[in-house]
This record gives structure tokens, sequence and C-alpha cells, in this order.
């Protein structure tokens, strides 16, 4: 439920087949924030923009229609699974 606000290919690392995303002070929720949408696609299109000079095709249109699309469309059950492991890290925190 978290968008980076901040994104560019500048924030994220590759190495060795792994992916990480790093910066996150400009962080805010998608539910609570009504720019949020806006803030999607702009991240998005900050790093097709990067890819794209490097000869990579991309339509951040679509990718950030598509991401938003199953942001909104999130099941009962992946809402369930949320809470459950924010549950569990407090439990863990009580410890």
């Amino acid at each position: 439920d978290m968008i980076h606000g901040d994104l560019s290919a500048y924030n994220i690392l590759y190495w060795a087949d792994e992916m990480t995303i790093i910066d996150f002070p400009q962080v805010t929720n998608a539910k609570g924030n009504s720019n949020a949408r806006f803030i999607l696609s702009r991240d998005v299109r900050r790093v097709c923009e990067y890819f794209q000079l490097q000869g990579v095709s991309a339509n951040p249109r679509a990718l950030a229609d598509h991401l938003w699309q199953r942001f909104q469309a999130r099941s009962a059950n992946d809402i369930l699974a949320d809470l459950s492991r924010t549950l569990e890290t407090f439990d863990q925190d009580d410890a």
C-alpha cells in the first residue's frame, strides 16, 4: 500500500539477480493520500524514461495503470495476509 514518492533509476539497486529499492523519505500511503495515483504514475514515468534512454521500450501510462488496478483489486485474502504479517511483527516485538 506504500508508494515510494521519489522513485528513479538511482533508487533501484540490482546485483546478483536481486533488486533492492532504497531511499524512502517521501514514501506515502496509497490509501491515505488523494494524490497517490499521480505519485505512482510519476514514479513509474521517471523509471521508464531512464530505461527508454537505455533502449528498453516501455509504456509508463499502461504500467502505472496496471499497477494501480492491481492495488485497487486486492482481495480480502490479500488484506488478511498483510494483517497477519503485521500482527506477527507486533507479537515478535512484544516477546
